[in-house]
């Protein structure tokens, strides 16, 4: 794999990161996320499991992280080790498929939803065209014209339901609208966040939201270290038990937790 924007990328002296220099959309498509996309389907071991999550189903995974019944009877063809690849299982579904699970076995309808980290924006668009109001942060270079191209790739239409804010987390806070928020989704990007850049939203978060927080990698990748990506830039936050169980403590109550699988309910009353 070849990142030929993040390898170029020098870090700041002062431990900051200019996240507009880091992450470009030519990288995401050399990375090993790209065979999903090209096969219209969201992730089996994080992006699917979120939206599972989203929509009130925490039947996906075991304890001992093995597929439910309730995945494996709607997806038989999905190899067991697929879901903690990050390559691609040609089992012949796509996220057409993946939709008609999630309206079939729904137990909670979100509103208005916050995707932070959308990388190549299947998880944005494929909840939008479900339906849903969504707000995208992605700091990526080329985001506009790539998550355009995932709409019309998975969905086969131009038109844009979503709102991108193609900044990072810090620079974005004044843009959100968080009115009727009952959803915050985080799908591969926690780690991606320096600390400091996160806390401010963070809390924002505890103080504004009224619904679910979902944190999300592939459910095995739990703990994350600093340095620990592809590139030692990538991953420049610790990712770990004594961070969840802190976000544990922050919230109303724990839906679920399972390897680094969080998803957490706050409860505000203005």
């Amino acid at each position: 794999m070849s990142y030929p924007y993040m390898e170029s990328y020098n870090k700041r002296s002062d431990g900051k990161i200019d996240y507009e220099k880091v992450y470009h959309s030519d990288d995401m498509k050399q990375s090993d996320l790209h065979p999903w996309w090209q096969n219209k389907l969201l992730k089996w071991c994080d992006s699917f499991p979120a939206l599972c999550y989203v929509h009130g189903i925490t039947d996906v995974f075991l304890e001992d992280k093995a597929i439910s019944e309730t995945v494996l009877n709607k997806f038989p063809n999905v190899p067991h080790t697929s879901f903690y690849s990050a390559k691609i299982c040609n089992s012949g579904y796509t996220v057409h498929d993946q939709i008609d699970f999630l309206l079939k076995h729904k137990t909670r309808e979100p509103k208005k939803i916050i995707e932070i980290g959308g990388g190549n924006g299947s998880v944005s668009c494929t909840l939008s065209h479900m339906g849903y109001d969504v707000q995208c942060v992605e700091t990526m270079i080329g985001a506009d014209d790539f998550f355009m191209e995932t709409n019309n790739h998975f969905f086969n239409t131009n038109t844009v339901n979503y709102r991108l804010i193609n900044k990072p987390l810090h620079k974005s806070l004044d843009d959100l609208d968080w009115s009727g928020v009952d959803t915050v989704i985080m799908v591969e990007s926690i780690e991606h966040i320096l600390k400091e850049d996160f806390d401010q939203f963070y809390q924002t978060v505890l103080e504004k939201l009224n619904g679910l927080f979902v944190v999300n990698n592939i459910i095995t990748m739990h703990p994350i270290n600093i340095g620990s990506g592809h590139i030692p830039e990538e991953h420049c936050r610790k990712i770990d038990d004594d961070l969840y169980t802190q976000m544990e403590k922050d919230f109303s109550g724990t839906i679920l937790r399972n390897g680094s699988h969080l998803v957490l309910n706050s409860v505000n009353i203005a």
